[in-house]
């Protein structure tokens, strides 16, 4: 009965979906501080210093696989530094697009652990 017991414990548990984790960052790589404005219905600002990073999303779970990220909902992003200003829009096929998710370096640690970081440096405001 023991053996019973075990055997479908084990068939239980091991049948189960793994848990994933998916983080999506957006790194300031710049000496100054930047402002990140999402331009949706409701217009957010994210302030991240310099040499540091913002979890724009994080996501973990039993199922369904890793969280995807959608920034359709935004009509454009902008990003301030001091004086200077660089617009994406939703619309352009801009080689540094952040709508577009080749631009985002993923990280993979173990089968199911997940990290896409999106870098703003210098050469952004070129």
């Amino acid at each position: 009965m023991k053996n019973i017991v075990l055997i479908l414990f084990s068939i239980v548990f091991l049948s189960c979906d793994p848990q994933y984790d998916t983080t999506f960052i957006i790194k300031n790589a710049t000496f100054d501080t930047v402002n990140v404005i999402f331009h949706s219905s409701v217009n957010d600002t994210v302030q991240i210093k310099p040499n540091s990073e913002y979890i724009l999303l994080h996501d973990s779970g039993m199922s369904g696989g890793p969280s995807k990220l959608s920034l359709e909902e935004n009509d454009s992003i902008s990003v301030l530094k001091n004086d200077e200003i660089y617009i994406f829009y939703r619309d352009s096929s801009s080689i540094d697009q952040i709508y577009n998710m080749d631009n985002w370096t993923e990280n993979k640690s173990g089968k199911h652990n997940y990290k896409y970081t999106y870098v703003i440096d210098n050469e952004l405001f070129e």
